[in-house]
């Protein structure tokens, strides 16, 4: 399977804005999951919510992310909402999508509360509309780092309440 986001990074087509200004004092703790089917953008994503304090479980698809969920769900139960703070997930990824995952994550009880982020290189209206309906509470078109920081923080600020 080819890693558009490793290829387009090669050809100097795409450079992400990889820097972020991390604010010490809105360190995080906790978990998040990642989804992604290219190395390149997990690791992107991995770097930046691990600067931020939190540590990182990884999946290359919505099928692997299930998976990991069950995992977690057997080390912490039903306080799984308090360690895992956010998913953050691709759409476009091989044996499960993105809109696939987070639906039947929202339809499960045991995860229904955890806040889902969209991380996509797709960019149009229709692509966050869809991510919306699915269930998401933010929608991000790869890959600038404050941005990433600002969202990821607002979401589970929003959360915690």
């Amino acid at each position: 399977i080819l890693d558009l986001e490793s290829v387009v990074e090669e050809l100097g087509i795409y450079s992400p804005k990889i820097e972020v200004e991390i604010d010490q004092s809105k360190l995080l703790s906790g978990l998040a999951l990642v989804l992604d089917d290219s190395s390149t953008a997990r690791k992107l994503v991995k770097d930046t919510l691990e600067k931020m304090g939190l540590k990182v479980v990884e999946a290359k698809d919505g099928v692997e992310g299930l998976a990991r969920m069950e995992d977690l769900y057997e080390m912490y139960g039903d306080k799984l909402s308090n360690f895992l703070r956010v998913i953050l997930s691709d759409i476009e990824m091989p044996q499960m999508d993105g809109y696939r995952f987070a639906s039947t994550i929202k339809d499960d009880p045991r995860y229904a509360g955890i806040p889902i982020i969209f991380n996509s290189s797709l960019s149009n209206d229709y692509s966050e509309a869809q991510s919306r309906e699915a269930g998401a509470a933010a929608y991000l078109t790869k890959f600038d780092a404050t941005l990433f920081y600002n969202e990821v923080l607002r979401v589970i600020e929003a959360h915690k309440k």
